[in-house]
């Protein structure tokens, strides 16, 4: 009788290479799918981020005979190529921040590593300062420098005014992306380590296949009305020397509340000091 046979799609199996280099400067190739006889890979994953979230990985490999034991003592650079043809398409470098050793009785001995690409160097780091009607790209440049990370930042000016922003030890990615948020940017740290920055929207990649149950398991998309918020109240700081008088701004979608009711948001942000700065 006749029969089927599942043929693997090509895009199952990517081409890869995984590095990691020692403090010292040693290279450590840990998995290479040309050489799957010496590759050590049981399991590896990488996300990708925008704006305030950094990327991570985390990677498990064989550890029979103690090949790793001490080899690595953390923040090691790690770098991962990955593409469908051989292996030369870098997707990730990062640092290796977390080092643990595992023995179970069907996986024998691993060693679990993880850690976050470069924007992890910009949440390590805090900022503070205020900008008024300053350009997004001046105010970027600004946090990078003061950073003073290896992360590098040289694009051209956005020509989007932020008419007043205020930082306050918070993390410098928070505060990339805060300026992102009100420039209506997207933001995020290359494998070059360099901060990328692009207006919402502007990037499309059509590079890639997304097709459900070959390399889609699950997928969500779809409304949440309780996230809408069509009635904003902003208070922000005291305008003079008076306790009794601040600076009140109020935004509203009349289409919005026909839709979905009136649902309020208010805003209580001493940082704001001037009325167009609450009203933006």
């Amino acid at each position: 009788r006749t029969g089927l046979v599942f043929v693997q799609p090509r895009y199952f199996k990517p081409a890869y290479k995984i590095q990691i280099i020692r403090n010292d400067g040693t290279v450590d190739t840990v998995g290479d799918s040309a050489d799957v006889s010496s590759s050590n890979v049981i399991y590896c994953s990488v996300i990708l981020s925008l704006n305030d979230v950094a990327g991570t990985f985390s990677l498990s490999l064989n550890n029979d005979n103690g090949r790793f034991t001490n080899l690595w003592a953390g923040n090691e650079r790690i770098d991962i190529w990955m593409d469908f043809a051989n292996a030369t398409t870098k997707v990730f470098r990062g640092r290796v921040e977390s080092i643990k050793y595992r023995l179970n009785v069907g996986g024998g001995h691993v060693i679990l590593l993880s850690g976050r690409d470069g924007a992890g160097l910009l949440q390590d780091k805090t900022v503070v300062g205020s900008f008024e009607n300053a350009d997004a790209a001046s105010i970027w440049t600004n946090i990078i420098n003061s950073a003073a990370t290896a992360v590098t930042y040289s694009e051209a000016a956005t020509g989007v005014t932020i008419v007043q922003i205020s930082f306050r030890d918070g993390s410098s990615l928070q505060a990339i992306n805060s300026v992102a948020a009100k420039a209506a940017y997207d933001s995020y740290v290359d494998v070059n380590l360099a901060l990328q920055a692009f207006a919402k929207g502007s990037v499309t990649n059509s590079a890639e296949s997304a097709v459900h149950k070959l390399n889609i398991i699950d997928l969500e998309m779809g409304t949440d009305a309780r996230k809408v918020k069509n009635f904003i109240r902003v208070y922000g700081a005291n305008i003079g020397n008076s306790t009794n008088c601040l600076i009140v701004k109020t935004a509203e979608n009349a289409a919005s509340q026909s839709s979905y009711g009136t649902k309020n948001f208010v805003v209580n942000d001493s940082s704001i000091i001037t009325g167009d700065a609450a009203q933006e």
